[in-house]
């Protein structure tokens, strides 16, 4: 899943070390932030992982941006900026309205929320949450965190 960039750290004497802060996403959810260069011990061939640290992706909806729930279940999100506005059907409504009562979300609370209300596995709701957030993005109306 990970992919460590061979990297020579000035506290390390392996080529397999990390930068002591580098990012690298494993899906849509998740962030890894890694201080991971290995130190020597008194022996040199004693090594250590110092800390990793695992943030739940987030999605943060911008200001700019007006939610309309429809009588049908649907709704409309208007872009104050561009003054474009978009149609979102009822799993988009639903996912926008659980962006707007945990602002900012984690996507993984977004894929449960759509596993819980829609009968869809966990696969196919991490691909239409992570096609939603796509678009979000591109319209300019979410930021990841």
């Amino acid at each position: 899943m990970f992919a460590a960039a061979p990297n020579l750290h000035r506290d390390c004497s392996t080529v397999d070390c990390e930068s002591p802060l580098s990012a690298r996403r494993n899906d849509q959810s998740t962030l890894l932030i890694a201080h991971s260069f290995a130190r020597p011990f008194e022996s040199s061939l004693a090594w250590e992982l110092e800390t990793v640290y695992f943030e739940p992706m987030r999605v943060e909806k911008l200001t700019h941006t007006v939610f309309t729930p429809l009588d049908d279940g649907t709704a409309v999100l208007l872009n104050l900026e561009t003054r474009f506005y978009y149609t979102l059907n009822r799993t988009g409504a639903a996912l926008w309205q659980e962006l707007e009562h945990t602002n900012p979300s984690a996507i993984d609370d977004l894929i449960r929320v759509t596993c819980d209300r829609f009968d869809v596995n966990e696969d196919e709701a991490r691909s239409a949450v992570a096609g939603f957030v796509e678009q979000l993005q591109d319209f300019k109306m979410v930021r990841l965190l």
